[in-house]
C-alpha cells in the first residue's frame, strides 16, 4: 500500500493491536463502528513476504514494490534509483471464521510494513532490527528506512467493523501531468457469509469543507497484489540531481486492479468524506461499496 518515503510515495500506518481486531457482535445490536481514526498494526519484523500470504496471515491485500521508470531513469543520479527501489511496503490481513451472533467470518486484523531484500527473500524490517536481520544497511540506507517508518505512522484507520477496514495513506499522485499531495484510500472489505476478501482503493486530493476531491474512479485490487510501483520524476524539482521537496517523486498511477470501478455521484462524494466518519456514514459506505462490488459483477471465482 505504497512506497518508501525517499521516493516520495508510502502507503500507511503504525496502529495500535487492539483496534484492527474483530469483536463479535451482540444479538442485540448492529456490528460495532468505531469511527476514530487510529494508527495500524505493524508487522512484526523478520517476516518474509512472498507472492502469497504469510504463515498466521490468510490474504496478501498488496505488495508494492517501488522504481523509477525506464524512461526517467536517465533524469535522476544513480544514488537516488537506488534508495528509490530499495524498500517494498505492503499490507496483510487476518479473516477468521466465528461463533457468535453476527457475521459468520470477521476481519479480525489488518497490519502493515515496510521492509528490504535479504539473502533473495523480501523481509519486513524496522529501524531497531534491520541490522540483526541481515540488512546491515549503511547511512543512506538507513536514513530512507527510518524515513519510511515515520511516513508509515501518518496514515490511518479511519473507520472499522466486523468485516471492513478504512485505510488512509498519505502520499504524492502524479494527476494531469503534475505531481499532487494526495490520501491513497483503500478499502477492505470482507464477506461475512464465505470469508472472500475485496479491496478497494481510489485517491482524494486535498479537501474542501467535509469532502476531498477524488481523482479518477477506484480500482478493484486482485488477490495477492505484487504491484510493480512506476514512480514519476518531477525534474524541476531537482537541483544538481537532488530533490528538493518529497514532492518530487510520485507514484505514476495507483494499483492496477482486475477493474476499474467508476462509483456513482452519491457513493463518490460518501467515500471521499474527510474523517471523522459518523457511525452512520461508515455503515452506509460499508453497504454501497458492496453493492457496488455486486454490481460489476461476481468477484467469487477470484479468490
Amino acid at each position: 500500500m505504497g512506497v518508501p518515503v525517499a521516493a516520495g510515495v508510502v502507503v500507511a500506518v503504525l496502529v495500535a493491536n487492539w483496534l484492527c481486531r474483530s469483536r463479535p457482535p451482540s444479538s442485540a445490536r448492529p456490528p460495532r463502528i468505531d469511527v476514530v481514526s487510529r494508527p495500524v498494526p505493524r508487522i512484526r519484523p523478520g517476516t518474509v513476504i512472498g507472492d502469497r500470504a504469510p504463515e498466521g496471515w490468510t490474504h496478501l491485500v498488496v505488495k508494492s514494490k517501488p522504481r523509477i521508470g525506464d524512461d526517467q531513469l536517465a533524469e535522476v543520479p544513480s544514488t537516488m534509483a537506488h534508495v528509490a527501489s530499495l524498500l517494498f511496503t505492503v499490507v496483510l490481513a487476518r479473516v477468521q471464521q466465528v461463533d457468535a451472533d453476527g457475521p459468520r467470518f470477521q476481519l479480525a486484523e489488518v497490519a502493515v510494513g515496510v521492509g528490504a531484500t535479504v539473502d533473495g527473500q523480501d523481509v519486513v524490517l524496522s529501524s531497531a532490527t534491520q541490522k540483526a536481520l541481515g540488512a546491515d544497511f549503511g547511512f543512506v540506507d538507513r536514513a530512507v528506512l527510518s524515513g519510511s517508518e515515520a511516513q508509515q505512522e501518518r496514515g490511518r484507520c479511519v473507520a472499522r467493523s466486523p468485516t471492513m477496514a478504512l485505510l488512509d495513506a498519505p502520499t504524492f499522485l502524479l494527476h494531469d501531468g503534475e505531481h499532487h499531495a494526495v490520501v491513497v484510500r483503500y478499502a477492505v472489505l470482507v464477506d461475512g457469509a464465505t470469508g472472500r476478501l475485496d479491496t478497494l482503493v481510489w485517491a482524494l486530493r486535498q479537501p474542501r469543507d467535509r469532502h476531498a476531491v477524488p481523482l479518477g474512479p477506484a480500482e478493484w485490487l486482485a488477490p495477492n497484489m505484487v504491484e510493480d510501483c512506476i514512480l514519476h520524476v518531477d525534474a524541476d524539482r531537482f537541483i544538481l540531481g537532488i530533490p528538493l521537496t518529497k514532492k518530487a517523486v510520485a507514484m505514476s498511477r495507483l494499483p492496477k486492479g482486475t477493474r476499474t470501478v467508476e462509483p456513482p455521484e452519491g457513493l463518490q462524494r460518501l467515500a471521499a468524506t474527510v474523517p471523522p466518519f459518523t457511525v452512520e456514514g461508515a455503515r452506509r459506505l460499508e453497504r454501497q461499496l458492496r453493492g457496488l462490488l455486486s454490481r460489476y459483477g461476481d468477484a467469487g471465482a477470484r479468490y
